[in-house]
């Protein structure tokens, strides 16, 4: 199928992730794609190639890249066999072949592997973020407060009822951080955010309103 015939189905994944995800499937071999821009199409490896042997497809499939241990290799050497050299065992030819001899070998190395990968990746990330102001988490409860006040009371002066409540309950020291935290809020508040801040939104339109009346032309 195509991209597009993709994103068709799933409509839920973004359209970046989808090419991403395309992408890692060719170069790993699980599809192969054809074509160029929109004409491009996507099928499954195992249409295009001659039927294999269980070996192959075992050695062919299993990524390469995962680390394995000597009881993992073992376990995959034993399913790489025909079926006419392993012991038959009741079990459904679709379910999971690494639990054929009741080991977990290569599940956990398999879980093993995603797991440190999952982990680095986390770590990444939290590098690439920024520490958290310390001033907003010690006072974010007044700052709702604050913000609540003034938005229930749209008739009061904005910038006045911020500087009582924060001098009312704020160190001298942070007061002026404090209070250009509450304008930043007040400046991106918006109706998606209002439960944060126990607002309605009526009472958000009516403050909004009363705000751009004031506004000079």
């Amino acid at each position: 199928m195509t991209l597009a015939e993709l994103l068709s189905r799933h409509p839920a994944v973004p359209r970046r992730t989808a090419q991403r995800w395309l992408s890692q499937l060719v170069a790993e071999g699980g599809i192969i794609g054809k074509g160029e821009g929109r004409a491009r199409r996507y099928l499954a490896a195992r249409l295009t190639a001659p039927v294999a042997s269980a070996q192959d497809r075992h050695q062919d499939n299993f990524p390469a890249h995962i680390p394995l241990s000597a009881d993992s290799r073992d376990v995959l050497a034993y399913v790489d066999q025909p079926l006419k050299a392993r012991k038959p065992v009741g079990y459904q030819r679709d379910f999971l072949e690494a639990y054929e001899l009741a080991r977990v070998e290569l599940l956990r190395d398999v879980f093993v592997w995603a797991y440190e990968r999952s982990t680095q990746e986390y770590m990444t990330i939290k590098q690439e973020l920024a520490e958290p102001d310390p001033i907003r988490l010690a006072y974010r409860n007044l700052i709702k407060q604050i913000i609540r006040s003034v938005v229930t009371h749209p008739g009061d002066d904005v910038l006045t009822a911020i500087e009582q409540g924060v001098t009312a309950q704020v160190a001298e020291v942070d007061r002026s951080a404090v209070q250009s935290l509450i304008i930043e809020e007040l400046r991106r508040l918006h109706e998606g955010v209002l439960a944060r801040y126990g607002v309605r939104a009526s009472e958000f339109e009516t403050w909004k309103a009363r705000q751009m009346s004031r506004q000079p032309p």
